[in-house]
């Protein structure tokens, strides 16, 4: 599915790095689920977790067999945001998402220039797909300080990016980075981000232009993946 930050282009290449070392029954877990273009992609038990009540909702309802409208107006998109409680929460974040430029929150209504895409039955067939990939996923609300994580699980964050384009709601990253570091301390951790504190290791990296290169910066973003060691698991 199209989502601010999303992970479909170089999911495959962080998957050889965060699964190289997953021990057989290892739960793997991703706090900030999105769109689950890393997830849909990883196979045996899995966790999925998102602060977007209403993005969880809507996978839930997909793995219970909802099928999203074939067709959204720019009209209906702008009732559904303006009225987002009158609608199942499903459908508003199938809209607020799969039908808005670029994946984002009511980042606007997705049209092109010439007008013959219909941007809401591509993120209908996407996320049909998906889903088909997720059927034994367990999706939470939670925020990802309150996430239960059993000790010993694989996981995976790709929150939202310190300085990047914002998401539907404000993040603290340095909250983030001190929570990854107690979790590190019984969890094999992996963040995906621009940037991280001295004492996680970049593991992989690659040139990209997104939607979440820092506005006004005229450059492209390097996206990274950091881990950190039990050596370097210290207080900062």
């Amino acid at each position: 599915m199209r989502y601010m930050g999303g992970k479909h282009r170089n999911a495959k290449h962080i998957l050889q790095t965060v699964l190289k070392d997953r021990t057989p029954g290892q739960l793997y877990v991703e706090p900030f689920v999105g769109g689950c273009n890393v997830i849909d992609k990883v196979k045996g038990e899995r966790l999925a977790a998102d602060s977007n009540e209403k993005l969880i909702e809507m996978w839930k309802a997909l793995q219970a067999g909802w099928v999203p409208p074939l067709n959204v107006s720019e009209q209906m998109y702008q009732e559904i945001r303006t009225n987002e409680s009158d609608y199942e929460p499903a459908l508003v974040a199938f809209v607020a998402t799969g039908c808005s430029f670029a994946g984002k929150w009511w980042g606007g209504y997705a049209r092109d220039r010439i007008g013959n895409r219909n941007f809401c039955d591509e993120s209908r067939r996407a996320v049909l797909t998906q889903v088909q990939t997720l059927d034994n996923v367990k999706f939470v609300h939670s925020e990802f300080l309150n996430l239960e994580i059993p000790d010993g699980s694989l996981v995976y964050c790709d929150p939202p990016y310190n300085g990047a384009t914002g998401y539907k709601d404000e993040f603290d990253s340095r909250t983030f980075w001190d929570w990854c570091e107690q979790l590190s301390k019984n969890n094999t951790v992996y963040v995906s981000e621009y940037n991280a504190p001295a004492n996680w290791q970049t593991v992989w990296s690659k040139p990209v232009s997104s939607s979440l290169t820092p506005e006004g910066s005229g450059k492209r973003g390097v996206e990274k993946l950091f881990t950190i060691t039990s050596e370097n698991n210290q207080c900062f």
